[in-house]
This record gives C-alpha cells, structure tokens and sequence, in this order.
C-alpha cells in the first residue's frame, strides 16, 4: 500500500470515529441563536467548515483500545468538541489570527471582543454538555474524567501564557525552549487519551499508556504541523508578526549563515509562496533540522513499544498505523 493511501486510510478512520460527535457539536452551536443576525450568519459559516475529527477520533480510538464497545462515547467527545471551539477561537485572537487557509477567521470577521465572548459561550456549553455526559457513570469515573479534563486544559493554557512571554524573543528563541512548550501543548491529545481510556472502562495501566501515548501523539502532530506551517504563506507570515518561529525554523538558525539567509527572506514586508520555498529549500541544507527529525523518530519508536503492551483490537492497529504515518513527508 502506498504512503499517500495509508494517510487517507488513517484520515478516513478519524472521520468514520469523529463524524457523529462533530454534528452532534455542531447541532449544539447551531441551536444557540444570539440577538444579532450577524454573528449567527458568522457561527453558521464557520461552523459549515469545521471538521476537526483529529481529536475526537483519537479519544474514541483510546476509548476502544481500553476495551469500550457502545457508542454512547459521541456524547464525550461532542462535549470536548465545543470546548475546543472556545480554544481555537480564542488562539486566533491570541495569535491575531485574521486569516486561515485565505478564508477570516471568526476574529478577523467579529473583532476581538465579540469573539472573546462567543469563545466564552461555547466553553459554558461545552462544560455543560460534559456534565451531562458523564452524569450515568460510576462517581469514581465521573471525578476522574473532570479532573482529566481540568487538569490538560490547565496546562494547555500554561502553554499559551508561556509562549505569550517567548513571542519578542523571536530569533533568540532556542528550539530547546520552544519544545518544551510544545510538549506541554500536547496535554491536549493526551488528556482526551486519557478521558477516553477512564471513559472506556481501561485498567490503571491502560489508562496510563494511553495517557503516554497521547502526550507522544499530541507532540508528533503539533510538530508536524510546525512544518506545515512554513508551506503556508499566510500561517508562515503571522508567525514571523505576530508568534513563535516555527521549531524547524528555530533549529536551523541554530547554524549563523542559515539564520543571516533565512532571517533576510523573512524579513520582507509580504511574504508569498517565493519565500515559503526560498525557506524550504534552506531548511534542506541544515544539519540541526536531522536532529528534530531524529527526535520525532524516537518518539514514534517508544508509543510503537508502549502499544506492544496493549490487547490487541483493531483500535491498537489503528494507533499503530497513525504513529507511523506521522513520519511521512517529513
């Protein structure tokens, strides 16, 4: 089987074990109808668009990896879902993201502090919808899964605030740095791993793994989206304005004649596909990019290890076949 079809084997899994939660979200969102004409216009456009099935799925494979066979796991993984729209609505605004993939965003439509609010309703939603989740399950469960949730929200906006105090830093950020805060990022995967084992009725040792093994999947998506980011002129331009460099960037300039060349390219006041290939192909000369990569393998080598340890199902398959994947293109 080819790598390009393994990747829409994988993509097709996460859409097939994500579908019914995304529209149950978006049900959700859309019956919420705010005074102004507007903004309900803006939720529906936006909502049309939508279809994170990245997290969801990875919860509801933890969820089947850890023994759980009903579907009512939708209900959880609805109620993340609306949490996380108040997550990502609130990064734009944080990052002064106006634009995604040549579309406005929900901030670059709205302004910063309607979008702030609309942020705010949907993360009053969310909690609401994951009491209501949880509320048949065995106390113990139900305590485990909210403080799951509390404790890899909490870091994740740790993440955030650290990484607010790193964005002047700009050319004399270290990757080392850097990293770290993309690991306490990936808190994200982790914690919805981790709710999805509880969830999913997983032993202590399970849940453990799974936990694991969502921290190392949350860090090789995030990483392999700092990549994508620089193929993306408008992502790669914000970043340059307004946030950290992307990792591969801040690896590379580790060496002073990549950083003058790079630095050079960047430094124009509109930054088009020509400047995205310009760093891509510097990005090909560096020796430090080998040690990101180097990184990135060992973390797939140590989850392939780690899932040896669970029963085997085709949700462990699965997880196995997404870490690899991971690797590809890169």
């Amino acid at each position: 089987m080819s790598k390009e079809s393994n990747a829409k084997k994988l993509i097709d899994v996460l859409n097939q074990k994500s579908h019914k939660s995304i529209q149950l979200a978006k049900q959700t969102i859309l019956e919420k109808k705010f005074s102004s004409e507007n903004i309900n216009q803006i939720i529906q456009k936006y909502i049309s668009g939508w279809n994170d099935a990245t997290r969801p799925g990875t919860l509801a494979l933890a969820y089947e990896a850890a023994g759980g066979k009903t579907s009512d796991v939708e209900n959880l993984q609805a109620a993340l879902l609306l949490i996380d729209v108040t997550m990502d609505i609130h990064d734009d605004i944080i990052d002064e993201s106006t634009m995604k993939k040549n579309k406005k965003t929900v901030y670059g439509k709205l302004g910063k502090n309607s979008a702030l609010l609309l942020g705010d309703a949907f993360m009053v939603e969310g909690f609401s919808q994951l009491y209501k989740a949880v509320e048949n399950l065995p106390k113990t469960q139900q305590e485990k899964i909210m403080a799951t949730v509390q404790d890899f929200l909490i870091e994740v906006v740790d993440a955030h605030l650290i990484e607010s105090q790193l964005k002047n830093k700009k050319w004399t950020l270290t990757p080392e740095t850097y990293l770290q805060v993309l690991t306490k990022k990936a808190a994200d995967i982790d914690g919805r791993m981790r709710a999805g084992a509880i969830y999913g009725g997983g032993t202590d040792e399970e849940i453990e793994i799974l936990s694991k093994l969502g921290r190392n999947l949350g860090i090789l998506l995030i990483i392999r989206a700092e990549f994508v980011d620089i193929y993306d002129s408008d992502e790669l331009s914000n970043r340059v304005k307004n946030e950290c460099l992307p990792l591969p960037i801040l690896y590379a300039i580790r060496n002073r004649g990549i950083k003058t060349k790079i630095k050079q390219v960047l430094d124009s006041k509109e930054i088009g596909e020509n400047e995205c290939e310009e760093v891509l192909l510097l990005l090909e000369k560096s020796t430090d990019i080998a040690e990101l990569k180097s990184y990135l393998a060992k973390i797939v080598q140590e989850s392939l290890t780690l899932l040896g340890k669970l029963n085997e199902n085709q949700a462990k398959k699965h997880l196995q076949q997404l870490f690899v994947s991971l690797l590809e293109d890169l």
